[in-house]
């Protein structure tokens, strides 16, 4: 598993891919912020649902739905919300008066926190299933 480093400029990288109990699941940065992304299976009650209609508990709600280039349906979610650290905030840090607060805003999501959440929506997704 690879740690989220935050960056002022948008690089797109896989900090972690894996299944769980049999669900497929990807967790990218891409510089500025992560997201997380699960695998939706064929008849599941979420599948080809648009974002705004999968229920789920994450952060600050379900944000993507999409086929993929894979031919799978794919939702997913970001930390790039209010109250979360963005790697805009490494632009602050030019800026004398701001310098001392480009840290101390928001929350910086480690690697390890957002699969817990994958873990935990996955588990939902199989409830909602049953």
């Amino acid at each position: 598993m690879k740690e989220m480093i935050y960056k002022s400029t948008l690089e797109r990288e896989v900090l972690e891919r894996g299944k769980y109990k049999g669900y497929e699941f990807e967790i990218i940065s891409y510089g500025t912020h992560p997201c997380a992304y699960v695998c939706v299976p064929v008849g599941h009650p979420f599948y080809e649902k648009p974002y705004d209609e999968v229920d789920v508990d994450c952060h600050w709600g379900c944000t993507y739905s999409q086929r993929r280039e894979d031919g799978k349906w794919w939702i997913g979610w970001d930390y790039a919300h209010f109250e979360d650290y963005s790697g805009v905030n490494l632009l602050y840090e030019s800026i004398p008066a701001l310098k001392e607060f480009a840290n101390d805003f928001g929350k910086k999501w480690t690697t390890d926190e957002i699969l817990k959440e994958v873990f935990e929506v996955i588990d939902q997704l199989i409830a909602e299933k049953n």
